[in-house]
Order: structure tokens, then sequence, then C-alpha cells
């Protein structure tokens, strides 16, 4: 029927872009829609990831381009980002006693993204200093 049973990784990332740039963002409706949908989007780019050969490393645009997303959540500042690029974000939680500038994606996503995040997506499972706080 020539019907594929996949999305492509080119797929996924104009999806990704869609969300970011979309309107639905200042509802809280929107925001928890748009963060299943993310997450679904990061799964299935980890499903394609080696299934088909890429052009461009997708952990690149990762590192370019503010991909990820969080729910809203507070930050010292009262600013509250939602997309992030993978450079400023790692996997685990940081020690509370440790001033961290990255951002610990472990409470915000589900397990199930872990290793896509890490693998694919080219986000750190640990940051430097928080290597060195856990090692005190």
């Amino acid at each position: 029927l020539g019907v594929r049973d996949y999305i492509s990784v080119e797929e996924c990332l104009v999806a990704l872009r869609k969300f970011r740039d979309s309107s639905d963002m200042d509802s809280r409706s929107g925001q928890e829609e748009i963060a299943k949908l993310t997450v679904a989007a990061y799964a299935l780019l980890g499903q394609q990831a080696g299934r088909t050969p890429q052009i461009v490393d997708v952990s690149i645009l990762f590192e370019d381009e503010q991909l990820l997303f969080l729910p809203t959540r507070p930050s010292a500042a009262g600013r509250q980002d939602q997309w992030f690029r993978s450079g400023t974000c790692m996997w685990y939680d940081a020690p509370s006693n440790v001033e961290n500038k990255t951002v610990s994606l472990e409470r915000y996503l589900p397990a199930v993204v872990r290793d896509v995040c890490i693998e694919v997506l080219g986000v750190k499972a640990l940051d430097a200093d928080e290597v060195g706080a856990r090692l005190d």
C-alpha cells in the first residue's frame, strides 16, 4: 500500500520545532499536551536513530537548537524556561548542596527516554561538578 509504519527523524524534528513555536504554550492544558507529544517524539527519535542513516547527527541539532521541552518549572529568577539545548542539560539530578548551571531532566521526563536523551540527543548523564559533589 505504500504506507510507512514509522515517522522519520526529519518529521520528528519538524514537529518539535512546531511545538516549540506553538501558541498553545500559554495554557496549562497546552503544555501538558506538548509534554506528552515531545516525549513521544524523543522516543521515536530513539527508535529511528539506528534504523536509517542521517545526514546530520541528531545530537548536533539538539546542541544547536532548543528542542528539549520541560514542563513549567520555577526558577531562581522567577522565569520559567521550557525549551533547552542538550548542552545546558544533564539527566541526573544534582545534590541539593551543589550549585549547578545545568538543568536536570530526571525529575521532568519519564525514565523511558533516559537512554535516548543520553545516547541520541547528546544530553550528559552527569555534569563534571555534579560528579565531584557525589564523590565528596
